[in-house]
């Protein structure tokens, strides 16, 4: 990457980094903060891609793992949870609509929440993120279907007031 593609490389994909990093920490301050991350990154290591798809898996990983990072960090985890905060600030940070989903996607094992997001959010195959995450192609199959059916259920139980 040039430094002067940076800014094209950086209006061609912001939105999609932080659509990403929003589905995996489900808070706009947080998905921001990561989102930028994932360009300082871009900054420092200046790769090369050969095509914008390389470019936005790139740039789609690097926000993932961002993301992972910071799920970890001390900071995130002895925080006060997101609804308190939301309760008391009085804002949502998600919409009425699709926040269900949302939710249910959150609260399944990173494994899986990685591979629908790059599947269903971001529409990459299955071989694609197999070589992406470097898994077998089968194991992200198996993996994808195991994360549908707990998101299924999870959808039932919440439909269901279980």
């Amino acid at each position: 990457m040039e430094l002067n593609n940076f800014a094209e490389i950086y209006h061609a994909n912001f939105l999609m980094v932080y659509k990403v990093c929003f589905a995996m920490l489900k808070s706009r301050p947080e998905a921001e903060d990561c989102a930028e991350d994932t360009f300082v990154k871009l900054l420092e290591k200046r790769p090369v891609f050969l095509t914008e798809k390389d470019a936005k898996a790139w740039l789609t990983i690097t926000a993932m793992n961002r993301c992972k990072d910071h799920l970890r960090s001390w900071w995130h985890r002895n925080r006060e949870s997101m609804d308190d905060l939301n309760n008391e600030l009085g804002d949502s940070a998600v919409s009425d609509q699709g926040g269900t989903m949302l939710d249910s996607i959150q609260e399944l094992p990173m494994k899986y929440r990685e591979l629908l997001i790059l599947f269903y959010y971001e529409g990459y195959s299955t071989d694609e993120i197999a070589k992406m995450l470097h898994r077998p192609s089968s194991t992200v199959r198996n993996q994808l279907k195991d994360a549908r059916q707990m998101l299924k259920i999870r959808l039932e139980n919440d439909s269901y007031g279980v």
